[in-house]
């Protein structure tokens, strides 16, 4: 059985395409952040890695921005 054939795992074929446009990667990466449930589970472990780093990048620059801004 080939990587990308697993029922349920239509995600990880994704990753394997050279000849992706960019329209088609925004869309996933916003659709990563809307339905991070659904992500998660379709989400290897190292794409799991991936998706908790970058919300917990994303709200600690949240947080660093909103408190400089507050500064001025």
């Amino acid at each position: 059985m080939t990587r990308g054939s697993r029922p349920g795992h239509v995600g990880e074929t994704f990753a394997s395409r050279v000849s992706v446009t960019v329209s088609a990667l925004v869309g996933r990466l916003l659709a990563v952040m809307c339905h991070p449930l659904l992500a998660w589970q379709l989400l290897r472990p190292s794409g799991r890695v991936a998706l908790a780093a970058g919300y917990a990048g994303l709200s600690y620059l949240t947080v660093l921005v909103t408190l400089l801004a507050r500064q001025h």
